[in-house]
């Protein structure tokens, strides 16, 4: 990490050389701000970039695996609260700062009520509380009533499938922790910052689910010599939680992120949840992206050969998902309890006394932990310069060579007689006309090109999302309609606790499968067509630059064809290259643009079943028992489970309905808020990459030549600027052409 900081604050010197070179030349007197707009306004851009850029690097893997422990270690500090629940969602995010601060930003009055809505109306009893999504946990009435609901429930309510209900686990949690947290919400998003004293009362937050449902974001800033202010550690939860929601939640953070790091604990090896997991990354694209860590427990190991054997194992696991995988077996607690010194307790001071009886391990841990950091910095560096670097040092490259090409010309005119200068003038003046009309080619064909592409786009996302046929939907409706219910296992249900009861019980197991189907199965689909629709923007591009490149370094050869004519002594252009094809991938990152997030398509979609289900369902329902019971239908039992396969088939049919409503509106969103904007963006770096070297030409030399009839004098101050212009150029070139060897140097 330290290398990329030393890259990035020559860089800022480079970007505030050239600000303060543009600068020189607006001084020139009779020189127009208007001048130099275009270069500055490139400057303040390429700058802002700079400090805005994040590289983001998520930490992930089973629940109880040591992600935390192993951040904290990676960080040097006990700073993450280790053990946290998981009940709650939450990613947190880790950030560098001057002092540590945790920013805590919660759920608004009315996301919580529509969370508690949406889980009251999978509940017996519980919809007529929530009263069509108005419910407000604010009414001290309905409060009580919701304590009472939840007391009251019986244990077949609380429990599903082994474990506990998600719906009463969460409405408990938020009556729970209602009167700790109620003077942090409001009708918007609240935020709280805690800093100095009471920073580590985030740690509150999210080791007691009752508070942590009412978060919505957290953030912390660590005042850590291992990590800056432009990296970004996520703390992700458990990839084997049995809420989906979760899982989506990283999902999400996982678009976002750079570089994945997977923990997995040497006293479980790889589990069945870390196989279908990884099978999810790999869906997404993302495998390439992992690194491996076997975060070791050392008591649990009586020798190197046996922790060795261990990651072997392991490996050979891991390799039936990604090829090659790169594994790095230490402990986390033990790199912690190192970093943390004098400051362990007196439990944990014999702990590491005890460990560091065990040399053989311990040496074993320190090398793979040495190998790790590395490795990790070598990785970061490499995603920067991809990302950012490269393409930061080349357009200030080609800003700087623009700049020169102006003070050279410029020069060149200052030096020469008024009539040689003159002549100068008009020659340069005729081919920046030509220059002027390649220069509205490159602009009207990419403007051009744009809506055609956006058209095609429209009809390869029409298609996917198409329902029920498209390839996202045919998948999501068939498991909806291949979808069984052994009822026979419900008979038992019926009989002890009512057939509303079971209804709801077969519907809680209906969305809980079918929302793991959303983010096992639909989301990795989505997010592999996305990837090739950003292929598809990328390959048309390429089409328009390849020839229109051509078009350009023409145009640059006749003007330098030129100014040979005029004897101008042609400096080599050392920190100029051609610029290469804008980068998809590193335009997203610097626009800011993210995939529509999983986590609301599956919230909307819950909204959705669970309106139409409770209002259409149990209507239907109420309709069938009073036939049956008018007909006075013998068998009684089989009466009850004609009316739960006749909900399931109704359920089934309405689930369909807000599936479509549902699709419609993420395609939308995909469509204009990504897809469309990735291109709109991509096609102005397109059109900056090709015309940006045409900048040093493009000023009027009326300009300059206006000083030709002034006094000798003036001529030779303006003369004098110029060459302080050229040689402040020339330090400049050399600090480019360093960093951009040392840059090259580290990749190799």
């Amino acid at each position: 990490m330290d290398r990329y900081r030393d890259y990035k604050k020559e860089l800022l010197i480079i970007n505030r050389g050239l600000e303060a070179l543009l600068s020189s030349g607006v001084s020139v007197p009779g020189m127009p701000k208007s001048a130099f707009e275009d270069w500055s306004r490139s400057c303040q851009t390429l700058k802002r970039q700079l400090s805005e850029e994040t590289l983001r690097i998520a930490v992930v893997g089973a629940i109880k695996s040591g992600k935390s422990t192993f951040l904290n270690a990676l960080l040097g500090g006990d700073y993450l609260k280790r053990g946290a629940g998981v009940v709650t969602s939450i990613v947190t995010r880790i950030r560098g700062g001057k002092h540590p601060k945790a920013r805590l930003k919660f759920k608004s009055w009315g996301e919580a009520n529509r969370e508690i809505a949406a889980a009251l109306a999978l509940i017996p009893e519980g919809n007529k509380l929530a009263d069509k999504d108005q419910f407000d946990i604010r009414d001290t009435e309905r409060r009580t009533a919701l304590r009472s609901l939840l007391d009251s429930l019986p244990v077949e309510q609380q429990v599903s499938q082994g474990a506990r209900n998600l719906n009463t686990a969460l409405l408990t949690c938020y009556s729970n922790g209602y009167d700790r947290i109620r003077d942090f919400l409001s009708t918007e998003n609240a935020e709280r910052i805690l800093d100095d004293g009471d920073w580590h009362e985030h740690w509150r937050f999210v080791s007691d689910d009752a508070l942590a449902v009412y978060l919505k974001d957290l953030q912390l800033e660590l005042a850590s010599r291992n990590l800056d202010s432009d990296t970004e550690f996520a703390d992700c939860q458990g990839s084997d939680s049995p809420n989906p929601l979760h899982l989506a939640m990283i999902q999400d953070y996982l678009q976002q992120a750079h570089l994945i790091i997977y923990v997995i604990s040497s006293r479980t090896g790889v589990r069945e949840a870390d196989i279908k997991f990884l099978s999810i990354i790999r869906k997404m694209g993302l495998i390439e992206n992992l690194l491996f860590v076997v975060n070791t427990d050392i008591s649990e190991h009586e020798s190197v050969n046996d922790l060795q054997s261990l990651a072997g194992r392991v490996s050979g696991e891991l390799g039936l998902i990604a090829s090659a995988p790169e594994l790095y077996t230490f402990s986390a607690l033990y790199r912690l309890f190192g970093e943390i010194g004098e400051g362990l307790t007196e439990k944990d001071q014999l702990r590491l006394a005890q460990w560091d009886k065990q040399r053989e391990i311990v040496g074993f841990s320190k090398a793979e932990q040495h190998r790790f950091t590395r490795d990790l910095e070598q990785r970061l560096v490499r995603k920067r310069y991809q990302l950012m670097l490269k393409s930061q040092i080349e357009r200030h490259g080609v800003i700087l060579a623009g700049v020169s090409d102006w003070i050279g010309i410029n020069r060149e005119l200052l030096s020469r007689s008024d009539g040689d200068a003159r002549l100068m003038a008009d020659g340069i003046a005729q081919q920046q006309e030509r220059i002027g009309q390649i220069k509205t080619v490159v602009a009207t064909t990419i403007a051009g090109a744009v809506p055609k592409i956006k058209k095609e786009l429209t009809t390869d996302v029409n298609r996917f999302f198409e329902f029920p046929s498209g390839a996202c939907a045919s998948q999501t409706i068939g498991f909806v309609r291949d979808y069984r219910v052994d009822f026979t296992q419900f008979q038992h249900s019926l009989q002890d606790n009512g057939f509303l009861n079971t209804l709801y019980l077969v519907f809680q197991e209906f969305k809980l499968a079918l929302d793991t189907t959303m983010t096992n199965v639909v989301y990795p689909e989505i997010v592999q067509f996305v990837r090739r629709e950003e292929e598809k923007i990328q390959h048309h591009i390429a089409s328009i630059f390849q020839p229109y490149e051509g078009i350009v370094d023409q145009g640059l050869s006749e003007l330098r064809n030129v100014l040979n004519g005029f004897d101008i002594d042609r400096r080599p252009d050392r920190h100029f290259r051609p610029q290469d094809l804008p980068s998809v991938a590193a335009v997203k990152e610097s626009a800011g643009l993210k995939l529509p997030p999983l986590v609301a398509f599956l919230g909307y979609s819950t909204q959705i079943k669970t309106e139409a289900f409770i209002s259409l369902g149990f209507f239907s329902v109420t309709k069938f028992f009073k036939t049956v019971f008018k007909r006075k239908e013998t068998g009684h039992k089989g009466s009850h489970v004609k009316a739960l396969q006749k909900s399931v088939r109704r359920m089934k049919r309405l689930t369909e309905d807000s599936l479509q409503f549902q699709f419609k509106d993420y395609r939308e969103n995909l469509k204009f808020t990504y897809l469309f904007r990735l291109l709109e963006e991509v096609a102005q770096r397109l059109v900056e990459t090709l015309t940006d070297r045409f900048q040093g030409y493009g000023s009027d030399t009326t300009e300059i030549s206006a000083h030709f009839d002034r006094q000798l004098s003036d001529r030779q101050h303006i003369a004098t600027l110029i060459k302080d212009m050229q040689i402040t150029a020339g330090d400049i070139d050399d600090m480019i052409s360093r960093l951009r060897q040392a840059v090259e140097n580290n990749q190799a």
